[in-house]
């Protein structure tokens, strides 16, 4: 959707549809709008890095830091401040493309002992921050 915020806020109000989008696919938003009602439970932010191949566009790398989340004020017009989700020293880098990654990209990221792992900011906020809090509740109310 290359929308702007006020067509695409329209758009999941169901005020109107986005010109050149497949029509099914709008449908479908529609729905699962409409039967699970999804609202905004924690806003996560961070500084961010991105970068193209100069060669080939279709490489996208970045990086990000400054990992914060919140559980309040989650309207994104109320700043992005937050709680550090990780340590001050630590770096997000992702590494996109359709296809394989490139040797040459692979041979320098093995030469540093930089290897692929799978994370996920919002799992990890979740996993660390938000289900103890949930979790404590629930054990306690039962007692």
């Amino acid at each position: 959707m290359d929308g702007s915020t006020g067509q695409i806020a329209a758009f999941v109000r169901d005020e109107e549809e986005l010109d050149g989008e497949d029509p099914q696919i709008q449908r479908e938003i529609h729905w699962f709008l409409h039967q699970y009602q999804p609202a905004p439970k924690v806003f996560i932010g961070c500084e961010r890095v991105a970068m193209l191949g100069k060669t080939d566009p279709e490489l996208r790398v970045t990086f990000d830091w400054n990992l914060r989340w919140r559980g309040d004020r989650l309207d994104l017009c109320k700043g992005s401040d937050g709680r550090p989700l990780l340590p001050e020293n630590q770096i997000v880098m992702e590494i996109k493309t359709p296809d394989t990654i490139p040797l040459w990209l692979v041979e320098a990221l093995s030469e540093q002992e930089i290897y692929a792992t799978g994370f996920s900011k919002y799992g990890y906020c979740y996993q660390n921050y938000i289900a103890p809090v949930i979790f404590r509740r629930e054990r306690f109310s039962y007692a």
